[in-house]
Parts: C-alpha cells; sequence; structure tokens
C-alpha cells in the first residue's frame, strides 16, 4: 500500500513522497501536518528515528502552540489524563525521567519514600543539553530513545490511548496504551503523581 510521507533528504531538507512501509506485518502510519513555519517537520528527530526504528503504528495530532500541558489538553480537546508529560528530575545519580499524566503533578516525597533517591527538578541548561533536538519544555516521554532512565506513573497507563509530546509545542503523538508500553522498555513503574 502507498503512503504519502515526508522525510528529510541528506541536505536537511524535508521532503514528501510515496512509500511502501510494512514492518512487522504492521502498517507505519506516517502523518506529518505542515508546521505554521513551513514545510519543516517538527517531531525530534530522535523521538522520529527512534519510533521508525520500532516499526510501530502512530499519528500526529496537531495543535495551537501551546505552553504547558494543560494548554495542550485544552488546544487538542484530548484529556489530560491521557497525555503524557515528562518531568526532569535528577539526584546524585543521575537523571530520571518521570512521565506522568499532564492533568497531575510529580510528588517528590512519594518518589523519595518509594526510590530512597532525594531528587529535584533539573534545570533548563540540563533540559537543553540532554534533549538537544526539542523546543524547551516538550520533552518526549519516550526516555529509552535519549538513553534516559525513566519512571512512569501506572495511573497513565490505566488510559486506553495516549498522547505525548512530539519534541515541540505544536504536535502530539497519539499510540495505544500498549504501542507506549513498548516504546518505553523495561521502565520502573510506580504511583507518584496527584491532581494539582
Amino acid at each position: 500500500m502507498n503512503n504519502l510521507c515526508s522525510c528529510q533528504d541528506e541536505e536537511g531538507w524535508w521532503i514528501r513522497g510515496e512509500a511502501d512501509r510494512i514492518v512487522h506485518h504492521r502498517q507505519v502510519v506516517l502523518d506529518f501536518r505542515s508546521h505554521r513555519r513551513g514545510n519543516h517537520m517538527t517531531i525530534a528527530t530522535t523521538l522520529y528515528n527512534y519510533l521508525a526504528e520500532n516499526a510501530v503504528t502512530y499519528d500526529i495530532l496537531a495543535h495551537e502552540h501551546t505552553r504547558t500541558s494543560g494548554q495542550t489538553a485544552q488546544a487538542s480537546h484530548v484529556s489530560g489524563d491521557r497525555i503524557a508529560k515528562s518531568v526532569l528530575l535528577e539526584d546524585e545519580m543521575g537523571y530520571l525521567l518521570a512521565v506522568l499524566p499532564a492533568s497531575r503533578r510529580v510528588d517528590l516525597g512519594e518518589l523519595h519514600r518509594q526510590l530512597n533517591r532525594n531528587l529535584g527538578l533539573a534545570t533548563e541548561e540540563e533540559i537543553d543539553g540532554l534533549f538537544r533536538d526539542c523546543e524547551p519544555g516538550a520533552l518526549p516521554p519516550i526516555g529509552t530513545a535519549y538513553g534516559m532512565e525513566t519512571i512512569v506513573d501506572d495511573i497513565l497507563v490505566e488510559q486506553p490511548e495516549i498522547y505525548f509530546e512530539a519534541g515541540d509545542h505544536e504536535q502530539l503523538i497519539h499510540v495505544s496504551t500498549e504501542t507506549f508500553e513498548y516504546l518505553l522498555g523495561e521502565v520502573r513503574h510506580a504511583r507518584f503523581s496527584r491532581y494539582s
């Protein structure tokens, strides 16, 4: 089956064309929409490559530019319970990417009790250095793609489907919860969030 898709050529230009892509008997859906800055695709390169390597089915949902995950939920008309937000934490042991529903907040005290780690928020400079292909504050929750230790709040994966940042503030990637957990790989699960 031929699908219209976008990809980047050797010189960095985004091109559109038809492609046949069936991997592991699953069709990879490439549904990239034009960005308001032209035809530049704003999905983070690291994330895009990880999705392609894992041959998963996903959709991209475009929405107006937002600054917070709560605004993203409103702009995209998706429940905040189904949007995975990422919070980068750190301590003397290193970084930890906490993934939870956009409708909730990280309970650092609960994480300390469960992990016996004194975690705090990473700085903007640290985040920018680790997620170089993402806009500030638009961290994808797939820590595995970035070689990042990750913990996922169990409340998130109770949802039937998950949406998450594509690396900018204008697109969400939509996958089944099964696909989301496959992409996460072997990560720790716990309950560490509370409603705002």
